[in-house]
């Protein structure tokens, strides 16, 4: 699960998120699944293993995804391993109005492994695509991790304990991860396993090899999360230079180029204010 905290600069909360918890609605971020051998249980459980096994061997998904999908599968560079596991869950890619409740508080994607689903939202704002790549691949990796067996998961488990621990103190996946875990630690690893193959460039070679598996090329993904923060924090220096230029106009007295800069301030405010708000989902009015 991606959450609002998450996201550089977003403010406000949404009113759906508001609305969710003010009547005391609760939704889970992630249901965790065990490791695939402990997951059949009588004639259902093994047919379904085997369908899905087949599913794999056959080179085809088991559930046909729309073109939107597909293209975001082909942005994040998912291998066919990693196609199937994200078409496997059903992915639905929806805009405020749509995702409005889909997903716990101010979570801005969600996956359950029992629903067998992935729901990711999708800001108005074509700047922020990069962003829908990010959340899109993040939900696919916990049905990666869930996909593990377990000896690659312990492997991975100890892989993970290294990258965090060479994460500075004040690094905000930390604070992400904590976000998203809110107290259920049998959902730490997975979120673990998802914030940094979504968004940390340089890993330990052995864990880069599971990535592998589901990614070709997963800086393309990480490069998508950074782009939009870049976006974000340029906008934003332009911001603070143009607010600069307005107060000096009018610390000398010239008003009528100060009125003309409070426009441009102004609109440059608005843009950023947007941007913020569709990344966190608030769109919906107040």
């Amino acid at each position: 699960m991606l959450v609002l905290d998450d996201l550089p600069g977003t403010g406000g909360i949404p009113q759906w998120v508001l609305d969710n918890e003010a009547a005391g609605h609760t939704l889970d971020a992630y249901e965790p699944c065990p490791p695939p051998h402990h997951r059949a249980h009588g004639l259902v459980g093994v047919v379904v293993v085997v369908a899905a096994v087949l599913a794999l061997w056959s080179g085809r998904p088991s559930s046909e995804p729309d073109a939107q999908v597909a293209a975001l599968a082909a942005e994040a560079t998912m291998t066919q391993v990693g196609q199937q596991l994200f078409y496997a869950h059903h992915p639905q890619v929806l805009d405020a109005a749509e995702f409005a409740g889909r997903c716990p508080a101010r979570a801005v994607g969600c996956y359950s492994a029992g629903a067998g689903s992935i729901v990711v939202y999708e800001p108005e704002d074509e700047r922020l695509h990069g962003w829908v790549v990010t959340v899109a691949s993040h939900e696919m990796l916990h049905a990666a991790y869930d996909s593990l067996d377990d000896e690659d998961r312990r492997a991975v488990d100890a892989l993970l304990d290294v990258t965090m621990a060479g994460l500075g103190v004040d690094d905000p996946l930390r604070a992400q991860v904590e976000a998203s875990v809110d107290g259920r630690e049998d959902t730490r690893r997975t979120e673990q396993f998802a914030y940094i193959g979504s968004q940390v460039a340089g890993v330990d070679p052995r864990l880069e090899a599971f990535y592998g598996r589901f990614f070709d090329d997963r800086q393309a993904v990480v490069h998508a999360y950074t782009s939009t923060g870049s976006l974000l924090v340029a906008l934003n220096a332009d911001l603070a230079g143009q607010r600069e230029v307005l107060k000096h106009l009018q610390s000398q007295g010239r008003t009528s180029e100060a009125v003309a800069q409070r426009g441009v301030v102004d609109s440059l405010a608005q843009d950023i204010g947007t941007l913020q708000t569709q990344m966190s989902g608030a769109v919906v009015s107040r």
